[in-house]
């Protein structure tokens, strides 16, 4: 199972469980919708 955390790893946003802005890579990264959107472009810098 994949483990997402309780923050943004960018901008240390709280991201409650089963928000719908917690994103999650296949590394397990865990990043708020904004971040992915704005500042990664969709991509995991792992």
């Amino acid at each position: 199972m994949l483990e997402i955390r309780p923050n943004c790893e960018c901008c240390d946003a709280d991201l409650p469980p089963g928000s719908p802005d917690a994103m999650i890579c296949t590394f397990e990264c865990t990043f708020c919708r904004t971040c992915v959107d704005v500042r990664l472009h969709g991509v995991c810098p792992n």
